[in-house]
């Protein structure tokens, strides 16, 4: 530990006739070092060689003007990888904003032909608008992206959401890491995590003190390096922490931010989409490789149930639509009953979404960006939740929304509620009613209270920093 003397150095400047200085306040994984910062003696804590306690927080002087950047990459460069690791946590002290990266993804957008590029887009929009609402008083927001540029409107609006757009396509993870650490980023998000096109290895790098787990992957990196995981009560309860690598940090309402900017376009009639005028149509619009078969027996259980209802699925390619269909008429349903869908733009996609009547979940693996946009439209989506995080997104958005009465706790507590609601059109209308009245007031859709909550759980992550305690578990706070 420090002595008092020591301590006292901390925030003194060596040397007659020095610079005016500037004080940085780090916190230390055991350096015993002397440093030169742009030609100055820079002690740390007072001692040119003393050995600081893990985790321990001091302050280091530099000479006026030598910036943030230069010190931490300074001092970075000049430690081992195996003498311990300096992590910086900036100048809020002095008033300045905190420094918050997002790291997105190598291939920024798939084609916007495909579904799975919708699926993409999605969080990619998610991410951008959580970064737009952000207190720009108090936090400096860097997107960091490693795909090309693809000169969408989404690129643009990528770039105007932040006040730093860092170009990394190209380099290496090395390269990329070294050009976050030189921003100096107190906080580095990954909204992608293990996905398609995951960055997760300039992560490894640990080219920030903080680095989070959020949004893109439902479920735990798995990485010593990554300190947070962003959930909820219902997708990440403390109850479930072992299964985590991260520490959780629960959000009060829902992990998954929505954007009260996307598009609503009108409905087209349901004979330009090929379904029957006054069918009950239950939309199963999911990726193919979550179309289990039990997901799919309690489907046509549900068709031969309910003689007037066809099931809207997508065609993903015709081995899909071939292998479902097969699937359909071993189990007795009819081909009629089955209507394929093509992959479209976001746009066209929101907008025929809303000729659906109910929108069937599935699982292990729920509908997480197709489940919102549900909600967005006015269709009540029907879940089943488990105990996985991948098995409680569409029970979050429920909660958040207000319907926890669409969350099942079995397979005939699923197949009852569809049921129910397809005998009763007035209760259907009702939670339509319901749905479309709160897009412009709900929490669920509100962006700028969103990034409120999330930048108290950025507050929180850095305060236990500052006051040089490891992370830990951050249950909800309702930040009303």
């Amino acid at each position: 530990m420090m002595s008092e003397a020591n301590r006292d150095a901390a925030s003194t400047v060596v040397g007659a006739g020095a610079r005016p200085s500037e004080v940085f306040p780090l916190v230390v994984d055991r350096v015993s070092k002397s440093y030169d910062v742009d030609g100055k003696i820079v002690p740390v804590i007072g001692d040119l060689s003393l050995s600081l306690d893990k985790g321990e927080i001091v302050s280091i002087v530099g000479p006026s003007g030598c910036g943030k950047t230069t010190l931490l990459n300074t001092l970075c460069g000049l430690i081992a990888p195996d003498a311990g690791r300096i992590r910086w946590y900036g100048r809020e002290l002095a008033g300045q904003p905190q420094n918050v990266g997002y790291m997105l993804q190598k291939d920024l957008l798939l084609p916007w032909r495909t579904a799975l590029g919708n699926v993409m887009l999605g969080l990619e929009i998610r991410g951008v608008s959580a970064s737009e609402a952000h207190d720009r008083s108090r936090y400096e927001v860097t997107l960091f992206s490693a795909g090309p540029d693809d000169g969408t409107p989404l690129r643009q609006r990528m770039r105007a959401a932040s006040e730093h757009f860092v170009e990394l396509h190209g380099q290496d993870t090395a390269a990329m890491a070294a050009a976050i650490r030189e921003r100096a980023i107190d906080i580095l998000v990954d909204v992608k995590g293990a996905t398609y096109g995951s960055v997760m290895q300039v992560m490894a790098h640990r080219p920030a003190p903080l680095q989070v787990n959020w949004l893109g992957f439902p479920g735990t990196s798995g990485a010593d390096y990554i300190d947070y995981l962003i959930g909820d009560p219902i997708v990440t309860p403390l109850a479930h922490a072992e299964h985590f690598s991260e520490r959780i940090a629960q959000l009060p309402l829902c992990y998954q931010p929505n954007d009260n900017r996307r598009a609503l376009p009108a409905v087209p009639p349901r004979a330009q989409l090929g379904l029957p005028e006054r069918a009950l149509v239950l939309c199963a619009f999911h990726q193919s490789y979550k179309i289990s078969q039990p997901v799919f027996e309690a489907w046509c259980r549900l068709l031969l149930a309910l003689p007037d209802a066809v099931l809207w699925l997508l065609r993903w390619n015709a081995n899909v639509q071939a292998a479902l269909t097969q699937a359909a008429l071993q189990r007795g349903i009819d081909l009629d009953r089955l209507v394929f869908a093509p992959c479209l733009p976001p746009e066209q996609h929101l907008a025929r979404l809303g000729a659906a009547d109910v929108f069937l979940d599935t699982w292990p693996c729920n509908a997480h960006t197709t489940a919102s946009e549900a909600l967005w439209v006015g269709v009540p989506p029907v879940t089943l939740i488990g105990e996985t995080f991948a098995q409680r997104v569409a029970a979050s958005l429920l909660h958040a929304s207000g319907t926890p009465e669409l969350v099942c706790g079995d397979v005939a507590h699923y197949e009852r509620t569809v049921t129910q609601l397809a005998a009763q059109p007035a209760l259907r209308e009702q939670l339509h009613a319901r749905l479309t009245a709160q897009r412009a007031t709900h929490r669920v859709f509100d962006g700028a209270r969103f990034a409120r909550d999330i930048e108290a759980l950025f507050q929180r992550m850095r305060a236990r920093a500052l006051a040089g305690l490891p992370p830990d578990h951050l249950p909800a706070q309702d930040t009303a």
